[in-house]
């Protein structure tokens, strides 16, 4: 049976983005049971952000309710998933929430292992990245300290239009707290004729990358940017799919790929992806898109498997919630502790059955 709940989980504060400010996170958890499955997986749409929104997907799942329930009641085998998969709209929160309930049903149905599903060992041990976003240099350095205390080393933060004030904050921080490295994430927001001028104001400091300094729509725009930035390059908002990740692996000049599973969508995409290009792996940063516990784990379990075991991963953002469904994994000194599971490993009776509430 096929049941779905919806959650709002108010943030701790006013979230900033370069797609808007959030006050509260909203989705729709999906859930089948049959005899001793009980599998979950969540839909959550980030405004301004995906490409779909919470409305369509929920309408959506409640039309088809009797449908998807009919196929997963099926023996089904991932080859006939890949292919159900494909006649669902192309709502990546939609087919991300889909593929990933379908492959703990699978595990859970036959006992199968995520290693052995994925022919992968997971990573136990993923580094997480902490978030210090926008704000004044007071409270940056305050995030930043509370950060270090808690052992994440690796800060992410916001960059805008005018960065100058952002890289002389960053320059106290680095004077003050030792052993910090940072990444900044432009939101493409940057003019092209700018890139190499601001991109400058960071040269005295430890940058990982800059994410998407400004935006490109054609691979001379992108080498472009690359040839005039003094950072080295990562990408976010161009990963729109799969078939862009594919495309864009080729590229030996992008440092990183932030890769965000539920806006990619379908997730067997993904593993296939990994699987016919085992190299790389090695620069793949799974970031979570602000998704309850429930899909932050599934996330994180995606990273420890097909995650760069050398890069912090921004997996962190539980902490931006004042409440949320379920406990996060273990995080210890900036490392994320994981284990191999059937599935993804999340159940629906660990959720807070206070969050959430029932679709009839």
């Amino acid at each position: 049976m096929i049941n779905l709940y919806t959650y709002h989980l108010p943030f701790n504060k006013p979230f900033s983005t370069g797609s808007g400010t959030y006050i509260e996170r909203s989705g729709v958890i999906v859930r089948f049971q049959q005899g001793d499955i009980d599998a979950i997986s969540e839909a959550a749409p980030l405004p301004g952000y995906s490409p779909d929104s919470l409305k369509e997907v929920q309408s959506y799942l409640a039309e088809n309710r009797s449908s998807i329930d009919q196929f997963f009641r099926s023996n089904f085998e991932l080859s006939s998933l890949i292919f159900w998969l494909n006649g669902l709209p192309e709502l990546p929160s939609l087919q991300f929430a889909i593929s990933t309930l379908g492959i703990d049903i699978f595990c859970q149905r036959n006992e199968i292992l995520l290693s052995k599903l994925t022919g992968r060992f997971p990573n136990q041990h993923l580094q997480i990245n902490g978030v210090i976003g926008t704000g004044s240099p007071k409270e940056l350095i305050g995030k930043a300290e509370k950060l270090k205390v808690d052992g994440i080393t690796i800060l992410k933060c916001k960059v805008s239009k005018s960065p100058s004030e952002l890289a002389d904050t960053l320059l106290e921080i680095n004077e003050t707290i030792p052993g910090l490295r940072f990444r900044l994430d432009a939101n493409q927001s940057w003019p092209i004729d700018k890139v190499e001028e601001f991109s400058a104001l960071f040269d005295e400091l430890p940058i990982d990358y800059i994410e998407e300094p400004t935006v490109h729509q054609t691979e001379k725009e992108l080498d472009a940017i690359i040839a005039a930035c003094r950072l080295p390059v990562a990408l976010d908002e161009s990963i729109v799919n799969a078939r862009a990740l594919k495309k864009l692996a080729k590229r030996e000049d992008i440092t990183a790929f932030i890769i965000k599973p539920s806006k990619i969508g379908n997730i067997l995409d993904l593993f296939d992806t990994f699987r016919a290009r085992d190299h790389l792996i090695n620069r793949c940063v799974f970031t979570t898109l602000l998704e309850s516990g429930v899909g932050r784990k599934i996330v994180a379990k995606t990273a420890a498997f097909f995650g760069s075991k050398n890069m912090a991963h921004g997996l962190m953002t539980g902490a931006l919630f004042a409440d949320d469904l379920v406990e996060g994994p273990n995080t210890v000194d900036g490392v994320m502790n994981m284990e191999d599971s059937i599935g993804f490993g999340v159940r629906f009776q660990n959720i807070n059955q206070q969050l959430v509430e029932q679709v009839t």
